[in-house]
């Protein structure tokens, strides 16, 4: 840093910037003086002068040699940075860091002048300059991802690579190119490191890949714009900086920190890096062997190394600052050191912790451990934890020691007009610090604070420490009885209400020890205890000095908001604000986080602590009053608290810089209302008890208990010792488990109220394994046509075992088959192809126990229909018997066939008549059908479907045809000579000869589209002519070289005819006709 730091600090003083302290040079440290704030309109508002820490839990740097920022973190519940954060340049200037209240900050990084904001798992990037206090968001394009934030812009992630933003073109991306690709790694971007200088022109990415066992570091060198792989492993922390990159990986169970020479732009690849220190390396006492690295920072030839001593450090906590040199050689640069960063020229900033002088920030030369400038860091407001208020008395617990918690309580004095808060007075309640806090636990569940009638309680894990008004501190039992956890929700005087079980507060007695139950969510206000009556829903409240109990107006709508709240004369219960006087009307509350103080309420909105007065307000809804902000307010989950009785109504919160402040209220006290006067008898024993077993547990419910009655409690009678008894939300019931199914259990349950208990009510319940014997020697077998599976299956009952409710059979793909207990065996379709397997599960209702068959080949349901074909018949048969050749195929299994015909007689100008199915031809097992006694001059048509095994049935076929001819003698003579002949050789045995030319034969009334002429042929046959009507069919010349026999002549016709059929004589020698067939159509 330049020597006109010196010149820098008044402006720092002047600004009161750095981290709530003075920061002088020459290492004297100021105090720091108490702080007042103006009060706000209609209110005093003091600031206590709370006690310093006199370090800081964590102090860190952030930057490199142009800026850099100084922050320390000081709560110890990990809420984040209580004092503010500090810029510094090189020039001297300084300014306070102002953090952007609307955005949530993952991580934050300083590059150059500017410190950039990054939202982890979003593009959620910010950024703003020394000084400005104005943020600067950076919107590139949607379809990119931030990786890092350099000095000119952000390194994101595209589809197709990486690519630059510049800072002032967000809208402009310049592809980052050549080097190594990095997409065989499916990189998932981690955590990353920037340059500190703006000459290095670069940023260190970790790239981690999908299954997170490999990751790679790459060089960006914005100049180039390339990127520079230098090594693949198990990265875990890497650093650029000087002239040098650095990093490290796993090695072993610990650690291999490496370092290597950073290449200027253009020059070739870096090469592999040197292995400067190892787990475990001694270095020089007395530093002990480091196992992991915090920080690791190149500085030219050399390292620094901030190392972790052992494997369950914590890398805020001091520890020795190692210097390492490419030899291996190590020395410790800086004791106590908590931060680093380079500084450029050789140089590293420190933030360390000096034993004599406090923790400061140096610029330390890393060659020879000189130190060029020192900040001394002044101390931080003490972190408080819990606040309280009892009247005119503000008790306060924070931690101003390293180690404990610290309780102390202020007097106030003065009214609304003005306020005096009295010095801090211990109260011996000093405890260690909670261990269990932290940002995933609240404040408000690891250390509760409580006071009133003059007594303080203070409670954390396992223990809760009472004050009483003269000076007494006793320790009270663990009410949880665990050990464990031990919890205050108020007290007054003698009174203490503690956790009683889940869901129900007690009041113990400090005096007598004796503890009564109480409404949950209850509240304690001058010996009376308010809560709200699980019968009617009513606000009862209850005189524990003399037990006396009146039941008070207000009814809560919904059992699930029963919290009551009570201030002077007034009750805050179910969402509205009661004033027990009556003068003022009821107030509905919304909005959240509302507190009642006597005659007003507090609530938190917008970073602000708010007040509204309900004393003269004519108001009826929160929304609706006059609000007023007090100041600002530190996060939710730090403490506030408000004055309940007295006669100076107040509140006390802790502001964003860490320090209490309190405010008088200006609104009239209340007075206190009248104490209980109802007299209270001994209670009932409860009604409709009941109790249902269940798996190793037992359910106990009762009705809804009776007036008078506070509390119902259950109680097991000689349960195992591993039962644990849980009450239901509604406490109108317990569940006990851990219970041994089988064995009866038994529960009493009794009312209580302040007068004693009832008479107990038991029940006895036997728990049962809800988890049944699985069913053994599961068989499935699958018909292979048919696919139709049966499941068969042994089952035998086990004691102690709920009753089974029946059987489910489950495949792959169909419905759950459903079946009673006593069933054995099921058959069902399985409509799949493959391999495939059934499970059984026995169920009782409760539980279920299965088991899976053998796996076995299935084809699923055959919907593939079978072929078939009918064999060709001849046209004109003279046979009066046709035999029908039947035929078919199927990818399974064909079954039969089923065959149907028509017929026709086209004599008598008959056509086809409809199809017949005969019942001896529908399941025909053969593939041939006679057909007997078929008439003459009849045309029969025949057609065949084939079924398969599953019922599929094929189309019919097209239809195989046959005609009969008449005989010769069916036809008359019309003219010329025609006689008869007889012979064997003739269809019939006769025929019609004629050797006269002009001779007819004739047949009246036919329709036809096909005459087949029946005679014989021979070398001195003549000529034919056939007509039908006026329409010549055709002639055919009967001449042959050999005498043929009813031989067919085949007549085609272009289109059907009907009238006479005529026969006529053509000459050329003899005509002997057999027959005539015409086919009908």
């Amino acid at each position: 840093m330049p020597a006109t730091l010196r010149s820098v600090l008044p402006s720092a003083r002047s600004l009161g910037l750095l981290l709530a302290a003075t920061l002088v040079v020459g290492g004297s440290v100021a105090t720091t003086p108490p702080a007042a704030e103006a009060a706000p309109a209609g209110a005093t508002v003091v600031t206590l002068p709370s006690p310093d820490r006199p370090t800081p839990r964590d102090a860190r740097v952030e930057g490199g040699e142009e800026a850099w920022v100084l922050s320390q973190e000081v709560d110890p519940a990990g809420r984040g940075t209580v004092a503010p954060a500090t810029w510094f340049s090189a020039s001297g200037e300084t300014a306070p860091v102002v953090l952007d209240p609307q955005r949530h900050v993952d991580q934050t990084v300083v590059v150059g002048d500017r410190r950039v904001h990054y939202r982890v798992g979003s593009f959620d990037i910010s950024s703003t300059s020394l000084g400005s206090g104005e943020y600067e968001e950076l919107v590139p394009p949607s379809t990119t991802t931030p990786v890092a934030a350099t000095g000119d812009g952000v390194v994101v992630e595209t589809t197709t690579g990486l690519a630059l933003v510049p800072w002032e073109r967000p809208g402009q991306l310049l592809p980052i190119t050549g080097g190594e690709s990095l997409a065989p790694l499916e990189p998932r971007l981690g955590r990353w490191s920037s340059s500190p200088q703006e000459d290095a022109h670069g940023v260190l990415l970790m790239e981690q890949s999908r299954n997170g066992q490999q990751a790679a570091l790459v060089l960006v060198d914005t100049e180039a714009l390339r990127v520079r792989p230098i090594t693949r492993g198990e990265l875990e922390l890497a650093a650029l900086g000087d002239d040098a990159v650095a990093w490290v990986t796993g090695y072993d169970a610990g650690r291999t920190v490496h370092s290597v020479r950073r290449p200027r732009a253009g020059d070739a690849d870096v090469a592999p890096a040197d292995v400067l220190v190892r787990p475990a390396t001694a270095v020089p006492p007395p530093t002990t062997p480091f196992y992991d690295a915090a920080q690791v920072v190149p500085v030219g030839d050399v390292l620094v190394v901030l190392p972790l001593t052992n494997p369950t450090d914590q890398d805020q906590s001091p520890r020795d600052l190692l210097v390492v040199g490419r030899d291996g050689s190590s020395e410790v640069l800086r004791r106590a050191a908590t931060s680093v960063v380079a500084a450029g020229d050789g140089a590293v900033r420190v933030v360390s912790g000096v034993t004599a002088r406090g923790r400061a920030l140096e610029r330390v030369d890393a060659r020879t451990g000189a130190t060029a400038e020192r900040l001394s860091l002044a101390p931080v407001p003490a972190p408080v934890w819990a606040l309280a208020m009892d009247g005119r008395r503000l008790v306060v617990a924070d931690q101003s020691g390293a180690t404990h918690t610290t309780v102390r309580q202020h007097s106030l004095t003065g009214d609304g007009s003005g306020l005096l808060v009295g010095s801090g007075q211990a109260l011996g309640l000093q405890t260690d610090r909670p261990s269990s806090c932290s940002a995933s636990r609240p404040l408000s569940r690891c250390l509760l604070l409580a006071a009133g009638g003059g007594t303080t309680a203070l409670a954390t894990w396992g223990a809760v420490l009472v004050r009483d008004a003269s000076g007494g501190v006793v320790s009270v039992p663990d009410p949880t009885d665990d050990g464990v956890y031990a919890t205050v929700e108020g007290i007054d005087g003698p009174y203490l209400v503690d956790m009683y079980d889940e869901h129900r507060d007690a009041v113990l007695d400090l005096r007598s020890g004796a503890r009564v139950p109480a409404r949950a969510d209850g509240d304690l206000l001058d010996g009376v205890l308010y809560g709200v009556s699980s019968l009617d829903r009513r606000v009862d409240a209850v005189d524990l000095a003399t037990g006396r109990s009146d039941v008070l107006g207000p009814r809560c709508p919904d059992r699930r908001d029963g919290a009551v709240r009570a201030a002077g004369s007034w009750l805050l219960v179910c969402g509205q604000v009661v004033d027990r006087t009556g003068r003022h009307p009821s107030v509905q509350v919304s909005g959240g986080d509302v507190t009642l103080g006597d005659g007003f309420l507090v609530r938190r909105r917008d970073g602000y602590l708010e007040w509204a007065a309900l004393a003269g307000s004519a108001a009826t809804t929160s929304a609706a009053l006059t609000w007023q902000r007090l100041g600002e307010v530190a996060e939710d989950g730090v403490p506030s608290a408000t004055s309940r009785s007295g006669d100076l109504p107040s509140v006390a919160w802790v502001g964003r810089d860490g320090r209490v402040r309190v405010a008088a209220i200006p609104v009239p006290s209340s007075p206190l209302p009248p104490r209980p006067t109802g007299v209270v008898t001994a209670p009932a024993a409860p009604t409709g008890v009941r109790a249902t077993a269940g798996d190793t547990t037992v359910s106990v419910r009762w009705d809804a208990p009776a007036a008078g009655v506070r509390a119902v409690r259950a109680r097991g009678a000689g349960l195992p010792d591993a039962a644990v008894m849980t009450t239901d939300a509604d406490g109108l019931g317990v569940q006990v488990t851990g219970l041994v199914n089988g064995r009866s259990a038994a529960v009493d349950v009794v009312s209580l109220n302040l007068a004693g208990e009832s008479a107990p009510v038991r029940v006895t319940a036997t728990p049962l394994s809800a988890t049944p014997p699985a069913p053994r020697d599961v068989r499935l077998t699958i018909d292979p046509l048919s696919s139709r599976a049966t499941v068969t299956w042994s089952w035998t009952a086990a004691p102690a075992t709920m009753p089974l409710t029946g059987f489910r059979v489950s495949d792959a793909v169909g419905p759950d088959v459903v079946l009673p207990p006593d069933a054995r065996r099921a058959s069902f379709v399985i409509d799949a192809s493959g391999v495939t397997g059934v499970t059984v599960t026995a169920e009782t209702g409760h539980g279920s126990a299965y088991a899976q068959s053998n796996s076995v080949p299935v084809h699923g349901v055959d919907r593939t229909a079978p072929t078939a074909a009918v064999r060709a018949l001849p046209a004109v048969t003279t046979e009066t018997a046709v035999t029908v050749g039947l035929s078919g195929k199927d990818d399974r299994r064909l079954d039969g066939y089923q065959l149907r015909w028509r017929r026709g007689d086209a004599t008598t100008a008959q056509s086809l008549g409809g199809w017949e199915y005969p019942r001896a031809w529908s399941a025909l097992r053969t593939g041939a059908v006679e057909a007997a006694r078929l008439t003459p001059g009849w045309t029969y048509c025949f057609s065949a479907q084939s079924v398969d095994h599953a019922g599929n049935r094929s189309a019919w076929t097209a239809p195989a045809c046959t005609t009969l001819p008449l005989d010769d003698r069916a036809l008359a003579v019309a003219s010329g000579s025609w006689t008869r002949a007889t012979h064997s050789a003739f269809a019939a045995g006769t025929a019609t000869r004629s050797r006269q030319t002009a001779s007819v034969l004739t047949r009246t009334k036919v329709r036809t589209d096909e005459v087949t002429l029946v005679a014989t042929s021979c070398p001195t046959c003549g000529r034919v002519r056939v007509k039908v009507g006026s329409t010549v069919v055709g002639e055919v010349d009967l001449r042959a070289t050999t005498t043929t026999h009813r031989r067919l002549f085949r007549l085609p016709m272009a289109r059907a005819a009907g009238g006479a059929l005529s026969l006529q004589h053509l000459g050329g020698g003899d005509v002997v006709v057999d027959g005539v067939a015409l086919r009908a159509y």
